[in-house]
């Protein structure tokens, strides 16, 4: 073969190779098979707990058997290292949904580890307590974690993010604080 005829086949195959191409549909267009986003029903998105982060002045934390209180002072939350951590939980608290409700019955609470719970939240202003959140174990798939609202007695699975960020708002609480109202 002749280099006129390797330079011939060349831009032969190269002819031919763009106008198959330009025969292909846009393979990025799936909307002729599959619904886009928008078409999927997405759950009501009610916080776990409906109340503004500003109006918490206290926490108390439980996990496992070490439990740790903070207080919001004029000065910032005290004994804590990274106050943003609690700042960040607290925020999120009042605008992560839950995923769904589930009917649970008390005897079935230790199937979802809520009895004991493996972990606890209390939220309060002053000495009154706004909210608690028992933390159980996470669901089979660990995208989600069971969580119990002993004020109604609902059972509700929320987004595996709730265990990251109690865990690091936790441990961002010094172990030996323990204040008194005062402070």
């Amino acid at each position: 073969m002749t280099g006129r005829q390797t330079l011939i086949a060349i831009l032969l195959l190269i002819a031919v190779a763009v106008a198959y191409w330009k025969g292909i549909p846009e393979r990025h267009d799936t909307s002729s098979v599959l619904p886009g986003p928008a078409s999927l029903p997405l759950p009501a998105n009610t916080p776990l707990v409906e109340l503004s982060a500003d109006e918490v002045t206290g926490m108390t934390m439980r996990l496992g058997p070490d439990t740790r209180n903070t207080r919001r002072t004029p000065k910032g939350w005290t004994g804590v290292e990274r106050p943003e951590l609690l700042d960040g939980m607290l925020a999120d608290l009042t605008k992560i949904g839950m995923i769904s409700e589930l009917a649970v019955q008390p005897a079935e609470l230790p199937e979802f580890g809520l009895q004991p719970a493996r972990s606890e939240l209390v939220l309060m202003h002053g000495t009154r307590i706004l909210s608690t959140l028992e933390i159980g174990d996470r669901n089979p798939s660990n995208t989600g974690v069971y969580v119990r609202l002993p004020e109604s007695n609902r059972v509700l699975l929320a987004g595996a993010l709730l265990v990251w960020q109690f865990e690091n708002a936790f441990h961002a609480i010094g172990p030996s604080v323990s204040p008194t109202p005062d402070s």
